[in-house]
């Protein structure tokens, strides 16, 4: 059975917060502050109505969403452990909660199974070391959603501070132009290709004429196909950046980019993914007419990277300028 925690409940929750860490927990700190949301803390009873686990949270915000902290989960087994988030996922919604943060130190298939994600994943930049910021996790309970990427507010008594970015930069694409700019930047490998590829039908034709058999034909046809396909994408990529000009458009993609110090973090809500990369990880930098591309290669001769409009940079020399000296000298391609 779970339900709401009583005035009678505070010693049991405090032997059971004990067992699992004693006083430096984020629940024994967040108790003794008083910073526990009363209808979002919960105790779990065994049949002999004894407490044999706990779940709570404490006021925290990001921007305008309203975003409570998990304590922790201190429970005496597994089965215990997923009810009681699952129950506090159930009263937050009924509260008109916003989301549910995490720091997922220790239950992360736990909470990846009920659907919590890394924050920066939302927009939401968490708080402590650079290297810890993926262990905050979010699971949104409503369709509200961050315009621009906000720092997490959590309570001063965790002990977290934040690490300043030097800046950052909220790209916007359609799923059109996206698409585009992932072919598009790749050009510079693609005509090596082209190159090659016109060489291999070349010699597939000559050795057809040579020794007049059909079976060294085939390499040149295939290769053919294959051209003609990647310029119909080409081609349907084009004409549907065109499109998406004359309108608005729905915005689906919703990057990120985090200039720090040492690294760049950038993270991607369409595929609920984060990484970090350092300056010296990209090898390019593709300026076209409305958006740029920080580059660098892959294993197949392709260009990976990631794509900032123009029109969400205030400055855009001098965010080259940054983004050389951090590199330590990038290559430019136009």
């Amino acid at each position: 059975m779970i339900r709401a925690e009583s005035s009678v409940d505070a010693a049991a929750i405090d032997r059971i917060v004990s067992n699992f860490g004693g006083n430096d927990t984020y629940t024994a700190k967040l108790r003794s502050s008083g910073s526990i949301i009363p209808e979002l803390s919960l105790v779990s009873e065994d049949v002999d109505s004894s407490i044999n686990g706990y779940i709570g949270c404490a006021a925290a915000r990001a921007g305008e969403l309203d975003t409570p902290l998990i304590t922790g989960i201190h429970a005496e087994n597994e089965e215990t452990a997923r009810a009681l988030v699952a129950e506090l996922i159930r009263i937050a919604k009924e509260n008109g909660r916003d989301a549910l943060l995490v720091f997922n130190d220790g239950c992360k298939k736990l909470f990846k199974d009920l659907g919590f994600y890394s924050a920066v994943c939302f927009g939401i930049i968490p708080p402590g070391e650079l290297n810890d910021m993926g262990t905050l996790h979010c699971l949104c309970l409503t369709e509200k959603r961050l315009d621009e990427a906000v720092k997490a507010e959590l309570p001063d008594v965790i002990g977290k501070t934040f690490v300043e970015p030097l800046f950052d930069i909220h790209s916007r694409l359609t799923e059109e132009e996206y698409s585009f700019t992932a072919m598009d930047t790749r050009r510079h490998s693609r005509i090596v290709d082209y190159i090659l590829e016109s060489v291999m039908i070349v010699i597939s034709v000559i050795l057809f004429i040579i020794k007049k058999r059909f079976l060294f034909l085939s390499p040149a046809i295939i290769i053919v196909v294959y051209m003609v396909k990647t310029f119909i994408r080409l081609k349907k990529f084009r004409e549907k950046l065109e499109e998406s000009k004359v309108g608005d458009g729905r915005l689906s993609i919703d990057d990120h980019l985090i200039f720090y110090d040492d690294r760049i973090m950038v993270y991607m809500p369409q595929v609920s993914n984060v990484y970090f990369r350092r300056y010296t990880d990209y090898h390019f930098m593709f300026l076209k007419k409305d958006y740029l591309m920080i580059g660098y290669p892959s294993r197949d001769n392709n260009m990976n990277g990631n794509t900032i409009k123009y029109r969400d940079i205030h400055d855009k020399d001098a965010f080259v300028r940054f983004i050389k000296e951090k590199s330590g000298g990038i290559r430019i391609m136009r």
